[in-house]
């Protein structure tokens, strides 16, 4: 239901006049402001034939690169809930003609420079209207035409009427109950979920005008608004399950053409709360603290929530947490009210639309925090297909086994089987060999009881006449991704870096990924013919986001993306059984990967340039200090979920020796996370610090491959100042952390203690 048809069931009062200055441009521009571009010298506003000789247009001719506007004189008093008819008819060659007004408030400050913004698409003529609703924050508005780019745009007879105003809903509110919990809906969107205590969600903002709220069954209730932008209906049904008192929650928007928070709207957070956000492992956020305040972590990449949810808890343990069921199009806002932090899910567009049901859970906990919110995101992963454990992997490719207890090594300058035999003769049982090698050289790697495997990526392509010898270009341009508005997405982008010092950089584009899959398929076998690899990294495929391809020769959607690349994964996995590898990782590809470079790496808090210079020496920032190998922000959210079906480990330009003054931290998370160091090294390197290399090995390894196939039950801070900190696992074994600079118990500063079965 569009809001035209909502106004015409209202009955609402009949169009005004058509407030719009001058509107017919019959002999000037009088009551329009001088035309306004971002560069100088680059626009002007004339007035011309329109559709025919009777008819008369303003045309603004464009040929800068950025934004222009042709605003009215006049700031037209309006109130919120008034509905207005915003129209004209506009020709657009090039640019992007679009009619919109400025949005005030009663101070004058601009709240939304292109409120109800309507684009013509195509080089004709062409009738664009929109019926916008005036927010509550909202006291003038001014009319605008705008548009960016190089281009002529033609506009004639725009207008902007009032059409009605939508009245306030004024109904009781809807609770609905079940033997755990009950949840109450309020005429202006916001709700309390009782369950043990009572968690309070805001009114659903300015975006939204209330219509309907109604039961519609014992156990359901209906809540219909007004997107205010784009001026469709948003139904949100709201569904209390009787036995787990869960809330489900799903919405429908077919015609809304804009982003929108989810219903219900964001969760009042408290001093003393705090977030639990499944970044790469995960983030145990005071809501007092500002670091990602203004953020949001998209759910369909790697480098945003590795697990489509989030979560908040009190002092005691309880908590709500909100699980996104429909991830590929959507993200997790966080932002400061009142002087807390908080968090809202979002629904973004697919293809122009919000187009399909997009569904979220509500769930309580009256104890144990975030533990308790994993376990439960545990039990949803196994009931929708996204759990499979490394115990199982390992009956279908029984050299899943050697990843277990394995340290992952990176080097490009030592000979292969040379460097894997002195690993060997030191006494490294378990090693991840990723550089590759010769044919013959793997073979021997593999008879050592090593996992040898080879670096590989179908996702970025570079041009043929700009690009290094072993850079893929096969592809360019046909293959690449295009973006909405028709500009080839840019990829990886390689430094190479001259003796003096200067750089010479690459760009790479993005390919499609049904391209990639197809590359895959045909490349792959014809490599496993010639060496016999037993494990694939293939970069980038989780840690990249779900990408819509506006590419008229392989067009895609964010969904139908992340298929394929479950499928690349899937191929790689089951058909060429190899033990594979991506980076950073995201939960859909939990079934067909073994190991994710870069999980322990929290994304965000990465020193500069980690992923370009590898071997290069940063100093650490206090963020990665604080974050990336401090303890008192970091908890091990994906190993609660799914220690026992993949392997975690550091990314390869965050490597435990990456920065040798915290390697004794990073030794230590991996301990206490039971996941897998890695290691990037040179010659140099190797000379020098080949014996502490074996110390991390030795502390971390061998203790992995004892619960390496076990499911971690239980984190704990044993400290309140959680510098000592515990994990328990399925064989009944435990790992107690001291990360502070004195003895605890027994265990020295820095150091650890495991336990066997049952003790």
């Amino acid at each position: 239901m569009t809001l035209a048809s909502i106004l015409l069931a209202l009955q609402l009062s009949s169009r005004g006049p058509n407030l719009v200055v001058n509107s017919s441009f019959k002999a000037d521009l009088s009551g329009w402001d001088a035309i306004w571009s971002r560069e100088a010298n680059v626009a002007s506003a004339v007035i011309e034939q329109g559709r025919s000789d009777s008819r008369r247009a303003v045309v603004v001719r464009h040929t800068g690169t950025k934004d222009w506007s042709l605003a009215q004189q006049e700031r037209i008093a309006v109130k919120p809930r008034q509905v207005y008819e915003l129209s004209g008819w506009v020709k657009s060659e090039g640019g992007s003609g679009t009619l919109s007004v400025v949005l005030q408030n009663s101070s004058g400050v601009v709240v939304d420079w292109s409120f109800g913004a309507i684009q013509a698409t195509g080089t004709g003529w062409q009738f664009v209207h929109r019926s916008v609703l005036v927010p509550k924050d909202a006291a003038k508005v001014q009319f605008r035409i705008i548009g960016s780019g190089p281009g002529i745009t033609s506009v004639e007879a725009p207008s902007f009427q009032l059409a009605g105003v939508v009245p306030e809903l004024k109904v009781q509110p809807v609770t609905l109950d079940s033997a755990k919990s009950h949840v109450t809906i309020f005429s202006d969107g916001a709700v309390e979920l009782t369950a043990g205590k009572a968690w309070r969600f805001r009114p659903w903002g300015n975006e939204f005008v209330a219509t309907s709220l109604k039961r519609v069954g014992p156990s359901d209730a209906e809540f219909t608004a007004l997107d205010v932008s784009s001026g469709s209906s948003v139904v949100n049904r709201i569904h209390l399950d009787p036995k787990s008192g869960e809330v489900e929650v799903s919405t429908d928007a077919p015609d809304t053409s804009q982003m929108f928070g989810a219903f219900p709207s964001a969760l009042e957070s408290h001093p003393g709360d705090s977030l639990i956000v499944p970044m790469n492992e995960g983030l145990r956020l005071p809501v007092e603290d500002r670091t990602l305040d203004g953020w949001s972590l998209i759910t369909y990449g790697g480098h945003g929530l590795c697990m489509p949810w989030t979560g908040l808890m009190d002092r005691s343990g309880a908590g709500v947490m909100t699980i996104l069921e429909t991830p590929d199009d959507a993200d997790v806002v966080f932002q400061r009210t009142e002087g807390v932090l908080s968090f809202s899910p979002r629904w973004e567009i697919s293809k122009g639309k919000i187009g399909y049901r997009r569904m979220l859970r509500l769930c309580t906990f009256q104890n144990g925090g975030y533990v308790s919110m994993a376990k439960r995101y545990r039990k949803y992963s196994m009931e929708h297909g996204l759990f499979k454990t490394l115990a199982q992997k390992r009956v279908e490719n029984p050299n899943v086994d050697r990843l277990i207890g394995a340290v992952n090594v990176w080097n490009w300058d030592l000979d292969p089987l040379q460097t894997c035999k002195d690993l060997k003769q030191m006494g490294f049982d378990h090693v991840l060999w990723s550089r590759g090698g010769t044919a013959s050289q793997v073979r021997e790697i593999a008879k050592m009881g090593y996992l040898p495997g080879r670096y590989d990526i179908f996702q970025d392509i570079w041009d043929p006449k700009h690009s290094l010898p072993w850079m893929p270009t096969e592809g360019w341009p046909d293959d690449l991704v295009l973006e909405e508005n028709s500009d080839w997405m840019k990829g990886w982008a390689h430094p190479d870096k001259h003796p003096d010092g200067t750089i010479t950089w690459y760009q790479g584009g993005v390919i499609s990924s049904g391209r990639g899959l197809a590359r895959a398929k045909r490349q792959i076998p014809a490599d496993l013919a010639k060496i016999p690899y037993m494990a694939r990294f293939i970069d980038t495929t989780t840690a990249s986001p779900f990408r819509e391809d506006y590419n008229p020769a392989h067009p895609l959607t964010r969904s139908q993306d992340r298929q394929n690349k479950m499928s690349l994964l899937e191929f790689c996995s089951k058909d060429m059984r190899q033990v594979v590898g991506t980076e950073t990782g995201i939960d859909p590809s939990v079934p067909v990967v073994e190991y994710y470079e870069g999980m322990m790496s929290l994304g965000p808090f990465r020193l500069p340039d980690a992923g370009t210079f590898m071997m290069e020496y940063r100093k650490p920032t206090p963020e990665f200090l604080k974050f990336q190998v401090g303890y008192g922000f970091r908890i091990p959210l994906w190993e609660l979920v799914y220690h026992d079906c993949t392997v975690a480990q550091w990314y390869w330009g965050d490597a435990s020796n990456k920065v040798p003054e915290v390697w004794d931290q990073r030794d230590l998370l991996n301990i206490l996370y039971g996941t897998a160091p890695l290691l990037m090294f040179d010659k140099d390197r190797w000379g020098r610090e080949r014996d502490r290399m074996l110390q991390t090995y030795r502390n971390v390894c061998e203790w992995n491959r004892k619960i390496g196939y076990d499911e971690m039950l239980s984190h704990e801070d044993v400290t309140v100042d959680h510098r000592v900190q515990r994990t328990t696992w399925s064989s009944g074994r435990a790992a107690t952390v001291n990360f502070g600079n004195e003895p605890f118990q027994g265990i020295p500063a820095k150091s650890f203690r495991v336990s066997s079965v049952n003790h």
